[in-house]
């Protein structure tokens, strides 16, 4: 039986800490940070508890797991690790370019958008 190859698995450290997944958290909690500095007194207006907890949990969970691979990780072919850069590069610069514009007028867009492109980041990150 022949052995799947991992490609750069052991080179760019695509172990059971993921480096890459780390650095994409860090990125993505940058305008939040500075979102919380900057509206220190702002209230959640979403009054359902479960609501508020399914939401940390799904946020956390999407983090935990971008940081933590529980399986083999690695790339199969220089082009799946060209569309993995590709695509998280693409979705942390709209998340950027939205945060800005979310920081000059607030719209229900902007935070719908705000809220699924990390999901998204975390998918590709799988």
């Amino acid at each position: 039986m022949a052995q799947r190859r991992y490609f750069l698995q052991g080179k760019l450290r695509m172990g059971w800490p993921n480096v890459w997944g780390l650095c994409i958290v860090i990125l993505l909690l940058i305008p939040n940070i500075i979102y919380a500095i900057k509206a220190k007194g702002q209230q959640n207006q979403c009054k359902n508890k479960w609501m508020n907890c399914l939401e940390q949990v799904g946020r956390y969970g999407c983090m935990i797991f971008m940081i933590l691979n529980f399986e083999k990780m690695g790339f199969f072919s220089a082009e799946a690790f060209v569309v993995y850069m590709f695509g998280n590069i693409l979705l942390l610069l709209s998340y950027g370019i939205i945060w800005i514009m979310f920081f000059c007028k607030k719209t229900y867009w902007k935070q719908t958008a705000l809220a699924v492109i990390p999901i998204c980041a975390s998918l590709c990150d799988e």
